[in-house]
């Protein structure tokens, strides 16, 4: 595969390097030079068969548009894949800590449907060294539980 691509960038170099010298012979025309521009005028033909020929070599490859859209814009196309690589690494955090939450998640069920129910700070434990963050939300969600607790004893008495 990457010799049909070598062979594309041979020839794509070849015809921007034959429109380069056909800009010049036309930029500066004389009579004489009618030869020399028939010349290059019959290799720029003969130069889009040779690409028309490498197209059909390579006609399952579908380049996004985004791509091209980089090109335009004179930006690096390489940028694209980048940033493509950067949004799926993302993305895989973050179904990566989807998964961790599910697999803590899993284990707390599994040790309570054992029938072997652990303490609450044993629990406690083991979220924390499965997923730190899953361990701050319950911190929160404790803090939170004690001021209710502590609004209820004292509204409590007065009703």
């Amino acid at each position: 595969m990457a010799e049909k691509f070598d062979n594309l960038e041979e020839h794509l170099e070849k015809f921007i390097e034959n429109i380069r010298q056909l800009g010049i012979i036309v930029s500066d025309f004389q009579p004489s030079s009618q030869a020399g521009l028939n010349q290059k005028l019959n290799f720029m033909i003969s130069g889009l068969q040779d690409i028309e020929k490498c197209r059909q070599q390579l006609h399952e490859i579908n380049v996004p548009l985004e791509v091209f859209e980089y090109i335009d814009q004179g930006r690096n196309p390489q940028l694209y894949t980048k940033e493509c690589l950067e949004r799926a690494l993302a993305r895989n955090e973050q179904v990566k800590g989807k998964i961790d939450t599910m697999t803590v998640s899993d284990r707390v069920t599994e040790i309570l449907y054992q029938g072997r129910a652990t303490p609450h700070e044993q629990s406690i434990s083991l979220i924390k060294s499965s997923h730190p963050y899953l361990a701050f939300c319950l911190l929160k969600i404790k803090m939170s539980l004690s001021r209710i607790v502590f609004i209820i004893q004292r509204v409590l008495p007065l009703c």
